[in-house]
């Protein structure tokens, strides 16, 4: 009995003592982590988030991934996180070819289309102003007056252009970039384009269509660009002297207008291909442009320049038909053509696309939404373990 009572004093003085131990170890951690908590928010109130602190830090390069324990894998802040590309080049090319965009817009699309542009590839413009018919403090808008509508689109680029020669904006520029609002431009490509070139020339440039002009014009909806030469002997010469009948030509359409006035003030007309003799500006979305349908077929017999092979896919459906007046080949025969033409559109080389240069500078009828998703892809989503980011040779 004594020593049963011995054993039970002793069994109690341990679990006491543990109980004691474990509560003053728990104070010490918790004390610790309230410190560590106290310091975290301290510096997230501050706004300091470079300043935030983690319990596992390693040399990733030198570990296998393997070597890595599951829960030792915080998710970094964008601020902590290796940058993936570099933009020294970039950044560079920005300091030598600067380029002042303006965007055809009116008042009903100041909150969705030109606000998707202001808040994506609009950035990376020199210099960036919405040619409208009201002020928006929203935007950098320009108040023109010209009356909204399609049939005043000539009138309203000469004005946008006398307000930038006017004004004098082309002492700090080199190139003046003409687009819509629904027109998605990667700024890069169109400064890699253009830095081989004397903005002191009159040079034009875009997505090049041959009628209605000797010289054919340029796509206003795929943009256009014109040096600095050319954008002051426009508003010099061709409007205000009214060279070749610049300021009236007769054509609603403010892309074939400007066209034929840059043949008037004897401008060179650039081919905007890249070597492999794909489109840098384009009229429509990458999508259909990557798909055309037969709404596209315009842009077969109006290009300038031919359309590189296997443009459109020769084969839509695999299905048998029934043969008709049209056709006198009898039921599933011409399923072996359609073999045979897609034999010869497999055996086609392959250049990233049919359609679009990998160095490409726009595309069209981009929504809102389709904006601000292609600028993500194009200059915040990066392949894990593709750490290229300059632009392909061409």
């Amino acid at each position: 009995m004594r020593l049963a009572t011995v054993w039970c004093c002793r069994l109690s003085a341990a679990f006491l003592c543990g109980v004691a131990l474990g509560f003053a170890a728990a104070t010490l951690d918790f004390r610790s982590s309230s410190a560590w908590l106290q310091r975290q928010l301290q510096a997230a109130l501050a706004g300091d988030f470079l300043q935030y602190e983690y319990e596992y830090e390693y040399e990733w390069s030198t570990l296998a991934a393997s070597d890595i324990p599951a829960r030792a894998l915080p998710t970094l802040p964008a601020a902590r996180r290796k940058p993936e590309c570099n933009r020294t080049a970039a950044d560079s090319l920005r300091q030598r070819v600067r380029v002042l965009c303006w965007v055809m817009t009116s008042p009903k699309n100041h909150a969705t289309k030109a606000a998707a542009v202001n808040a994506t590839w609009g950035q990376n413009c020199d210099k960036l102003l919405f040619m409208t018919s009201e002020h928006d403090s929203r935007l950098p808008t320009v108040a023109l007056k010209v009356p909204e509508g399609r049939q005043h689109l000539w009138a309203k680029t000469q004005a946008a252009f006398k307000y930038i020669v006017h004004e004098g904006l082309l002492e700090s520029i080199d190139w003046v970039l003409k687009a819509d609002d629904d027109t998605f431009i990667v700024m890069e490509n169109l400064r890699h384009l253009l830095l081989p070139l004397d903005a002191s020339q009159s040079l034009f440039g875009g997505l090049r269509l041959r009628p209605f002009s000797p010289k054919g014009f340029m796509s206003g909806g795929a943009g256009y660009v014109l040096s600095r030469m050319a954008a002051l002997r426009f508003v010099e010469q061709g409007i205000s002297g009214d060279l070749g009948g610049c300021r009236n030509p007769g054509y609603r359409g403010e892309d074939v207008a400007i066209g034929r006035c840059m043949v008037a003030i004897n401008a060179t007309f650039l081919d905007s291909r890249d070597s492999d003799g794909l489109e840098r500006f384009h009229a429509y979305g990458p999508e259909r442009e990557m798909a055309p349908d037969k709404r596209m077929d315009w842009l077969k017999n109006y290009s300038y320049h031919p359309l590189q092979p296997g443009y459109a896919h020769p084969v839509h459906n695999r299905t048998c038909v029934q043969a008709t007046e049209r056709s006198t080949l009898p039921q599933c025969q011409h399923q072996d053509i359609e073999d045979q033409l897609q034999k010869l559109w497999n055996s086609l080389p392959r250049k990233a696309s049919k359609c679009c240069s990998p160095a490409a500078v726009s595309f069209h009828y981009i929504t809102p939404t389709a904006m601000r998703a292609i600028y993500y892809l194009v200059y915040r989503l990066k392949p894990y373990g593709l750490d290229e980011c300059e632009l392909p040779a061409s």
